[in-house]
């Protein structure tokens, strides 16, 4: 942890010393990833005030569609580690609808249960081998979704507990 301490200071420092008022405009690619990577340190070090405040800095200074999407991601994380289970959900349908993907309003057990017996249709006409032969997603906004769901996924199946072992292994 201590690592990440003196991290946080050498980042601050970077920040400081292109902190003027033309950081985003004569430094741009720097002041954002030095703004990410102070971000991740804040969560890492449980700063988390800091660490929003970071994240929602970058995403606003953010150009492109990659640079909104790592930002994001960052502040889905953050309210996670804060615990905050609304601006958790609210970040998480930010960020897929900028990946082109729609969250159903209200979930239900009948639309699962649709969903389970249609892919257990589309899957019953494959054979095991087929299946293992399946070639891999390749669509980066996909993999991204599936990433968040993931950590979604996490954060709602261990809750605070395992969820602050757990953040260090699949942070974005």
């Amino acid at each position: 942890m201590a690592a990440f301490t003196d991290a946080a200071v050498f980042l601050n420092r970077g920040l400081e010393l292109i902190n003027s008022e033309e950081k985003w405009t004569n430094h741009y690619v720097l002041a954002f990833e030095l703004t990410i990577m102070m971000s991740k340190v804040d969560l890492i070090i449980w700063n988390h005030d800091a660490c929003q405040q970071k994240a929602k800095e970058a995403l606003f200074q953010a150009e492109t569609t990659k640079m909104k999407l790592s930002a994001m991601l960052l502040d889905v994380v953050c309210c996670m580690a804060c615990n905050e289970t609304e601006a958790t959900v609210a970040a998480a349908n930010q960020a897929l609808m900028v990946l082109g993907v729609q969250m159903p309003c209200k979930i239900g057990i009948p639309n699962v249960i649709a969903k389970l017996v249609y892919v257990r249709i589309m899957l019953r006409q494959k054979t095991d081998e087929e299946i293992l032969n399946l070639p891999r997603m390749k669509d980066e906004n996909m993999i991204t979704a599936v990433r968040l769901l993931l950590h979604l996924n996490l954060y709602y199946l261990f809750q605070e507990k395992m969820f602050k072992q757990c953040l260090y292994h699949f942070m974005p």
